[in-house]
């Protein structure tokens, strides 16, 4: 039990694992719970629905804060010996990742764009905070209205790479805002309770603003339509086949790609890639993030379970995605029926499991691995 009493100490920081392991339990409850996917404040029943997207993004912040407590705050530009070692973790990782959608879980895995962003990173480490967060800001609320006048135009024009970068379920522009967000807030200094609080509030603050955005100015059209790019009835049957498609120009002159532009860029819901949804869940992870760094002063002892399984994300994540498909009866089984017993006792086991874990091993195994390959080699 000697590593349990050791787990949390400095260099590492609990209020992080316990935000880590958050986002991996809402990950969990995204891809094996029966969520609902509009929240409605009034209806606490309703509220399981934060899990969709949001988790992620959470993800994906926390992935930011921990490349800077990696490089101990800003680099030196050209440090190389750090950026390969962010490279290989990355690339490890998206090897990882790629390995789990052989397994054809069904489910979007975020460790492929994941991996890459831990390579993006490389080159903004040298970026003053300022710099970090006025382009975090800029990503999060021009590049929607871009990206959404890229795909009106195009008619929706749809690719690998495009689905990869800008088309998918979050173009790549939301990405590196929440992790470019992530590494700024990673260089505060996270152990003080008033930096602590500083985030719960302003996080809280950009949330409300994000989402009220998105609430009272933001798009009301059919997100099927919106999504598309165009509202075409009279092109295609009942069963979306094409009768009578006009010419580019015209669709385009029809399509009336302005309103698709702020109808798509205004969106809010779950991964619509909305600036209102990526600044109110970008606030909200903020929000989440400081408000562990606060619990964890005071309740140590009771998150340690929380935290031990934040301490071992990947594992964790790659553990439940192979628990997904052997309920599946293996790769290419069939669809594994949701349910929030499923999520609530799949919980449960990662979190009885990596307490365990970290008490009698340490590190986890994935993490073990990724640490060992990505470690800085010696010169000479």
């Amino acid at each position: 039990m000697e590593r349990l009493r050791r787990f949390g100490r400095p260099p590492r920081i609990v209020g992080i694992d316990v935000a880590r392991g958050l986002a991996v339990l809402g990950m969990v409850g995204a891809h094996l719970g029966d969520t609902h996917d509009d929240i409605t404040w009034s209806d606490p029943s309703t509220w399981d629905g934060i899990v969709n997207g949001r988790s992620s993004l959470l993800f994906a912040m926390l992935a930011g804060v921990s490349i800077s407590l990696i490089c101990k705050g800003r680099a030196r530009p050209g440090d190389t010996r750090l950026q390969m070692m962010l490279v290989r973790r990355g690339l490890l990782i998206l090897v990882i990742g790629l390995a789990i959608e052989l397994l054809n879980t069904g489910v979007g895995v975020i460790l492929p764009l994941y991996g890459l962003l831990f390579v993006a990173s490389t080159l903004v480490l040298h970026w003053s905070t300022r710099r970090l967060w006025t382009v975090a800001v800029l990503l999060a609320v021009v590049a929607p209205f871009a990206v959404a006048l890229a795909h009106a135009l195009s008619l929706a024009a749809s690719g690998p790479g495009l689905n990869l970068t800008l088309f998918g379920l979050y173009p790549v522009t939301a990405w590196l805002a929440v992790l470019l967000a992530g590494m700024a807030v990673g260089r505060l200094q996270l152990t003080r309770a008033r930096v602590a609080a500083g985030l719960l509030l302003g996080g809280v603050l950009v949330a409300t603003l994000g989402y009220g955005a998105g609430h009272l100015i933001g798009s009301d059209r059919d997100d099927l339509v919106a999504y598309l790019g165009w509202d075409a009835p009279d092109y295609y049957d009942d069963l979306g086949n094409p009768t009578n498609e006009p010419g580019y120009l015209t669709r385009l002159e029809q399509s009336d790609e302005i309103q698709h532009v702020w109808s798509t860029a205004m969106q809010y819901k779950p991964h619509t890639a909305g600036a209102p949804e990526i600044v109110g869940s970008g606030g909200l992870a903020v929000a989440v993030i400081g408000l562990c760094l606060l619990l964890a002063r005071r309740l140590r002892a009771v998150l340690l379970p929380l935290a031990a399984l934040g301490s071992m994300p990947l594992t964790a994540y790659t553990g439940h995605l192979l628990l997904l498909t052997a309920l599946a009866g293996g790769p290419f089984g069939g669809y594994v029926g949701v349910s929030n017993t499923v999520w609530a006792r799949t919980s449960v086991g990662l979190l009885v499991l990596a307490t365990l874990w970290v008490a009698f091993v340490g590190r986890g195994p994935l993490e073990r691995l990724v640490a060992r390959v990505s470690r800085p080699r010696a010169e000479g």
